[in-house]
């Protein structure tokens, strides 16, 4: 089929919290597996590496092959969930060796750690990002939850067909609201701009159909001056996050967070690129898609070489020392 190369980066941050793989399916290869995940939390790192493993060991299953042939979309899902079910006791194990103590689930599915009977529960914050593709009988089948993205190219033309899971998606919000509505007719979680001046939470939607205009002292989240946006709540236990599709941020599932991807399919392509938001955030579509034009004649392994030294240096030019952990796949035909 097509040469495979990958790269992961360590940001500014103490650890790595981004994983991937990629292989050929052990059943059968002429099937591609390609999976890249951001964690994110205090235990993102567990995150990330648990689902990178569960949705691996999963999708080689061999009735797992024979149930994406009949029907991706179930077949996906049912993996995607795996992975958010079973990083409840990845997280419970990783707080308990990291910091002592003790950790359940609660009553409202939320793995929770203290560190002596008399001390209240705390949630165990984690989750992680996943973007799954899976070359089988020549086409793209993809399935993600969150922001790591991917780029489609064959001749002259290219797609960026990722799904948008902020929380300024008009889509989300109108699941949000269909599924999970307060007696306002607003969703229960509270979507709002994340400003730099105060702790104050600014509201993202006027209403369920309008967009509020940006607050001072909102700020980019990357160089495309996309505005940053935040899901939070407050119970059953405070957390935020800048997505609103996510495994495992099991607090925020409660208000409809959900870990279900959306699963899409696509012919084959000369160049395809995932990646983690650490690459996404330092490039305008135009300028990654030239890059990637001008060395992908190179393959694979040099193409993704060179996006990452040119990647690294930007994120020391643009972040310095708070750079995002940065990671790729990289398939050339």
């Amino acid at each position: 089929m097509s040469q495979v190369s990958g790269r992961s980066v360590q940001g500014g941050g103490r650890e790595n919290q981004d994983a991937f793989y990629h292989g050929d399916h052990p059943h059968d290869p002429s099937v591609r597996l390609l999976l890249v995940l951001d964690g994110h939390g205090q235990f993102g790192r567990t995150a990330a590496q648990g689902a990178c493993r569960y949705l691996r060991n999963h999708l080689e299953l061999t009735a797992t092959l024979a149930a994406l042939r009949r029907d991706p979309v179930a077949a996906l899902e049912e993996a995607f969930g795996g992975a958010h079910k079973s990083m409840r006791d990845d997280l419970r194990r990783a707080a308990v060796e990291q910091l002592g103590g003790q950790a359940t689930v609660d009553q409202h599915h939320c793995p929770v750690w203290r560190a002596a009977p008399e001390f209240p529960w705390k949630c165990i914050q984690g989750g992680s990002t996943a973007t799954v593709a899976v070359w089988l009988d020549s086409r793209w089948v993809v399935a993600q939850v969150g922001d790591s993205d991917m780029l489609w190219l064959r001749g002259e033309e290219h797609r960026l067909p990722s799904p948008d899971h902020s929380p300024a998606s008009r889509e989300e919000m109108a699941r949000l609201v269909r599924d999970h509505a307060g007696e306002d007719g607003m969703p229960t979680v509270r979507l709002v701009y994340d400003i730099l001046r105060s702790s104050d939470s600014v509201p993202l939607w006027e209403s369920t159909d309008y967009l509020a205009p940006p607050p001072p002292g909102h700020y980019y989240k990357n160089v495309r001056n996309e505005i940053a946006t935040m899901a939070t709540c407050e119970t059953p236990h405070r957390s935020r996050l800048a997505f609103l599709r996510t495994l495992g941020d099991y607090s925020l599932q409660c208000h409809g967070i959900s870990w279900r991807p959306e699963v899409q399919e696509l012919p084959p392509a000369d160049l395809l690129l995932l990646a983690s938001d650490g690459i996404w955030d330092l490039y305008p579509y135009d300028e990654l898609v030239g890059l990637l034009r001008r060395h992908r004649e190179d393959g694979a392994e040099r193409c993704a070489a060179q996006l990452m030294e040119h990647a690294d240096r930007r994120a020391a030019e643009t972040f310095g020392s708070s750079a995002d952990d940065r990671t790729l796949l990289l398939v050339t035909a």
